[in-house]
């Protein structure tokens, strides 16, 4: 991103703008109602992973504003697995064997008074190296290395499948042999015709996670005006709780000619192309949000009990209900207290499973009830009723129309 350079200033409105600062401050610090800090949640969330513990300012330069082209081309790979579950069949059989010959090399180490003889072969390790021959790979496709150093290290190698060589690389087995600590590198991908990546339902779990907790960063950073701070980043990602998904292979950007429309998206995996991308879209101007269509049911998947997801629901009904009651007199108008009652949710949203875009709140004619009502998650239409949630505004309290 690029960024402005400062303008010089001229002294007496260097002078001015201090005392400027402090009135605006002052003011805002009297005519701004306190909104209340929400509750923790009852217990853990039922629908995404627990804890994020929102967004810091960045240390480095800004990965929001980044060309959403940067992402490399697939190339077609010979001999790739044509869907996720044969992929996933062949990595097993290959680490099976891996795991079979660290069990030897660890029972031979002990054996050796815990040392390491950079001459031991495969054959010497397995005794019996048929025992490493299955339906799709033979004996001659591992290879067994010492790396040199005071750690005792073994790198157990499988390059090929039956001798062709496997089109993504190689998968490679690190041991630790004094601690067992196993490093395990490398991935069998299946792939289409062209190159792009086909993955698990296990995968577009992660995926639709890592977007949801994104998503709701950028809503706050959003609202705040802060978007030069890292939505996607390792902290608004949570990106030690997934098991796939990089913070590099995210990306924010603002469309090219839009009012305020933004995507955020996991385009690949590992730098890979997916043949489904997983793309969240955020139109700020109409308050919409939609997802990509995907094949696999756990991307973004919508809840198929009612009962269930209004309990889920209830606490952010109640405290958006109690936020509007604090923030609609002293609010520049109801549109505004509704605006605010909505962008301090954050937590709530998080428990209840829905994004900030799927709430709609709307006000009685009479201005005495505050309705909340909920119809999509994601973007996406419930499979039932929308839930309705009827408000009082002088109580801030509520309950479900339909009850």
């Amino acid at each position: 991103m690029a960024y402005l350079k400062p303008q010089r200033v001229k002294l007496p409105v260097m002078i001015a703008l201090p005392v400027l600062l402090a009135a605006g401050l002052g003011a805002a610090y009297f005519l701004t109602p306190d909104a209340p800090e929400p509750p923790p949640p009852p217990h853990g969330n039922k629908f995404d992973l627990p804890g994020s513990s929102g967004c810091k300012p960045p240390d480095n330069d800004d990965p929001l504003y980044v060309d959403p082209n940067t992402i490399k081309r697939p190339t077609p790979r010979p001999g790739a697995p044509s869907s996720a579950a044969l992929a996933t069949e062949i990595e097993n059989e290959a680490r099976k064997a891996q795991e079979a010959i660290r069990s030897r090399l660890e029972l031979r180490f002990k054996n050796n008074e815990y040392k390491v003889d950079p001459a031991w072969t495969l054959l010497q390790v397995m005794r019996r190296l048929d025992a490493l021959n299955t339906a799709r790979f033979h004996a001659d496709d591992y290879k067994l290395t010492f790396p040199e150093g005071e750690i005792p290290l073994v790198r157990i190698e499988c390059a090929s499948a039956k001798g062709v060589p496997l089109p993504d690389g190689p998968l490679v087995m690190l041991v630790n042999l004094n601690t067992g600590e196993t490093t395990l590198e490398g991935k069998v991908w299946a792939r289409d015709a062209n190159g792009y990546l086909l993955v698990s339902d296990a995968v577009y779990r992660d995926l639709s996670r890592a977007l949801r907790s994104a998503t709701r960063s950028h809503y706050e950073l959003h609202h705040e005006g802060k978007l030069s701070a890292v939505a996607m980043g390792p902290d608004a990602l949570n990106a030690e709780l997934f098991e796939y998904v990089e913070v590099g292979d995210c990306k924010a950007f603002k469309l090219p000619g839009s009012v305020d429309t933004w995507e955020l998206s996991c385009r690949s995996i590992d730098g890979e192309p997916l043949a489904e991308p997983a793309v969240v879209t955020m139109d700020y101007a109409a308050s919409t949000i939609k997802v990509s269509q995907i094949s696999s049911p756990e991307w973004m998947p919508v809840p198929d009990d009612r009962t269930e997801f209004a309990d889920g629901c209830r606490w952010m009904f109640q405290e958006m209900g109690s936020r509007y009651k604090s923030l609609h007199a002293h609010a520049e108008s109801p549109a505004e207290a509704m605006r605010l009652a909505k962008s301090l949710n954050r937590w709530t949203y998080e428990y209840a499973g829905v994004s900030a875009m799927d709430v709609t709140l709307a006000l009685s004619e009479d201005a005495k009830t505050l309705w909340i009502i909920v119809g999509s998650v994601y973007g996406r239409p419930l499979p039932f009723a929308s839930l309705r949630y009827r408000c009082d505004v002088a109580t801030g309290e509520g309950r479900l129309a339909d009850e």
